[in-house]
């Protein structure tokens, strides 16, 4: 939606795919299905409501003109071939699934989703996770409530 927002606000054509990837085949259910309730819209605003989703009776439905610009899919983090299909990302949200893992397997991890990353891509985790004696060829960069971490 910020995407749309932006194209909309320069009057640029910004081609753009969102991969939304997951191991549990329910959340990728619940990803395709894109309803939503309102605790799960809580904190954006009325026109942004109306503007993606249509509302009934306490279910937000993402509208499709929002769901043809997201690919949802199955993805094991430990398999490396599954990276294959990832390449040349801009930015990559990797939110609370580090925390699951050994250091070893984090390692693993973080090399492939490196690779999976453009040159000056980004790398978002999660607030409880860290690169810490995980990586170092990020580039941490601080921003108001979050740290991202760019490819060198």
């Amino acid at each position: 939606m910020l995407m749309l927002e932006m194209i909309e606000k320069y009057k640029k054509n910004i081609p753009f795919m969102v991969y939304g990837t997951d191991i549990s085949t329910k959340a990728l259910d619940s990803a395709r299905a894109a309803h939503y309730n309102n605790y799960s819209v809580r904190n954006m605003d009325e026109p942004m409501k109306r503007k993606y989703f249509d509302e009934a009776e306490g279910v937000y439905r993402l509208k499709e003109h929002v769901k043809r610009h997201v690919k949802i899919d199955f993805m094991n983090l430990m398999d490396t071939n599954a990276y294959k299909t990832y390449r040349q990302m801009d930015m990559i949200f990797c939110r609370n699934v580090l925390i699951y893992f050994d250091d070893k397997m984090k390692k693993k991890v973080i090399d492939s989703l490196y690779e999976s990353l453009k040159p000056r891509g980004y790398l978002t985790i999660g607030h409880a996770e860290s690169l810490h004696n995980i990586s170092r060829a990020f580039k941490p960069l601080i921003f108001p409530g979050t740290i991202a971490y760019q490819k060198g």
